[in-house]
């Protein structure tokens, strides 16, 4: 399975700017960036959850199964989602709600048909039509409410937490017009805090180069390079110190002292540390003019 899931990886992996995307025309679409980790998420004949799949190909940690059990969707299908899990900002938004999501990015399979091959939008209208039938025949709520609105089990009468078992905890991605990915970017990066937003070729099946773009917001930063290692780098920056990769040309050409620029997209909530930081260049310039100071 693990070959499998890399073989048909339906996620965002190219980079691009909001300006390329605006002018990528209407065979692309724009969708929020949400925070979490890759997965897929199988069911089986009945349309239980029959695995979740990290993008490592090992199945997901027992406690993020278990806030799935009893989620059903269409029977016989694969989604490719984004599951609510791992980062600070994806397990706050899961706290606050008292149960996790998986947003649907993709499919490889709806309702028994395969549909790896077929272009992104009849993928997409496939995971809709599907949705629309739990829609139609699952209230989705295991529970029914009292007067004061608190959860009951219909059978014993005993209070449970109010978690729904079907669609509403796998919702599909927001979708946008490339012409709107500017408004798109407000909505989801400025207001909301997002982490960016993607580039969707409407015409593409799973796994075409070039397919998915993400756009990120990022800044830079200069660190000082104080130790490393054969595959990577701690820096350090604003009093605390931070890992690269040095797997790169520009990682390759460090040494100890050196003082680096770091393209980073924000920095994570507990530590206060650049996020997905990544080496730019040596900055030579600033460590010849402290040298001549």
């Amino acid at each position: 399975m693990a070959r499998r899931a890399d073989r048909l990886y339906a996620g965002a992996a190219g980079c691009i700017s909001l300006a390329e995307i605006k002018a990528l025309g209407a065979a692309y679409s724009v969708q929020p960036k949400h925070d979490g980790c890759y997965s897929l998420i199988t069911f089986d004949r009945t349309g239980s959850i029959g695995s979740i799949i990290m993008r490592s190909g090992d199945l997901a940690p027992a406690s993020i199964r278990q806030d799935f059990a009893g989620v059903r969707w269409a029977p016989d299908s694969v989604l490719v989602c984004e599951l609510e899990a791992w980062t600070e900002a994806a397990n706050r938004l899961a706290a606050g709600r008292g149960y996790r999501i998986a947003t649907i990015l993709d499919a490889q399979r709806v309702s028994g048909r395969d549909v790896t091959r077929a272009p992104y939008r009849e993928r997409r209208d496939a995971v809709f039509r599907a949705e629309s039938l739990l829609v139609q025949d699952d209230d989705d709520r295991p529970w029914v409410p009292d007067a004061s609105g608190r959860a009951h089990d219909p059978t014993t009468g005993s209070f449970v937490r109010p978690v729904p078992r079907s669609w509403r905890r796998l919702p599909i991605v927001e979708q946008r017009p490339a012409r709107a990915a500017e408004a798109l970017w407000d909505d989801f990066v400025g207001r909301d805090g997002g982490e960016g937003i993607c580039a969707i070729n409407l015409d593409a099946p799973i796994g075409k180069r070039g397919s998915k773009l993400k756009c990120r917001a990022s800044s830079v930063l200069d660190a000082t390079v104080v130790r490393l290692s054969p595959s990577h780098a701690e820096l350090r920056w604003a009093g605390g110190t931070f890992i690269v990769s040095r797997l790169s040309k520009i990682g390759a050409d460090l040494s100890v002292g050196a003082l680096v620029e770091c393209k980073h997209d924000g920095f994570t909530e507990r530590r206060g540390e650049p996020r997905h930081a990544r080496l730019v260049r040596v900055r030579r310039d600033l460590m010849r003019a402290e040298v001549v100071a």
